[in-house]
């Protein structure tokens, strides 16, 4: 009997210890669209840093402490209001901000554009050679761009279709939400679609990439086809 007793104990402190670590520090997730290749590809497993931007009661979007609201160019996981499922967007603009986006692509913050260079042959080959089956679209459709934050120094990749119709877009971020765009930027269901996130929807910033495969198992669904792994990948830190 005792020792049933403190087997019970000992299983109840594991799942506290687990369940305490996911609420509170880190939370698994993996990619399960291509709105953000090519910095993130389909299934991409990624960590969840939840202490980002501050601490919640437990099942609830109430603050015990906040750390400040996350910045332009962060990558962030979310749920967008009225939404079950999480989502993984980059921030574009904070609170106050106008944003307009231009047919071709071109994204201006308060007035000023973000600096947008395409990329070399020869590297648009390689982030297409990495990402070319989760696109599904030859690399001659497309245009890999490195897009700056003129108030940061950290480049990132960006996708933009050729010869895609837009429409002009503009709007201005309200008090306490951010505005986020996928890096595949005419394959991504964001804020242009369905406006500025509440940052009380925020579940915390993407981390790293810890494992990454380029099909999941047939045998055991969410698990990473051990034949087919981008060892490449692992421990890739996202920016």
């Amino acid at each position: 009997m005792k020792e049933l007793l403190k087997s019970l104990l000992s299983l109840f402190f594991v799942i506290t210890l687990f369940l305490s670590v996911r609420w509170l520090l880190v939370e698994p997730y993996v990619i399960p669209s291509g709105s953000m290749i090519p910095t993130l590809l389909i299934n991409d497993y990624i960590t969840v840093n939840k202490l980002a931007f501050g601490v919640r009661w437990p099942f609830t979007q109430n603050w015990i402490v906040k750390f400040g609201p996350p910045q332009r160019g962060e990558v962030v996981v979310f749920k967008p209001v009225d939404m079950d499922i999480s989502y993984i967007k980059r921030v574009v603009a904070i609170e106050g901000d106008t944003v307009v986006i231009e047919p071709n692509g071109q994204v201006t913050i308060n007035g000023k554009a973000l600096p947008l260079t395409e990329v070399s042959e020869e590297r648009a080959r390689n982030y297409y050679r990495l990402s070319g089956d989760d696109l599904g679209i030859s690399l001659n459709e497309i245009d890999i761009s490195e897009e700056r934050n003129f108030d940061k120094t950290t480049e990132r990749r960006i996708i933009l279709r050729k010869n895609r119709e837009r429409e002009d877009f503009s709007t201005k971020v309200p008090k306490g939400h951010i505005f986020l765009m996928g890096d595949n930027r005419d394959n991504s269901h964001d804020s242009r679609y369905w406006g500025s996130l509440p940052v009380e929807q925020l579940i915390g910033r993407a981390g790293n990439v810890w494992l990454s495969c380029v099909k999941l198992s047939p045998e055991s669904s969410g698990f990473c086809d051990p034949f087919t792994i981008r060892w490449s990948r692992s421990f890739l830190e996202i920016r």
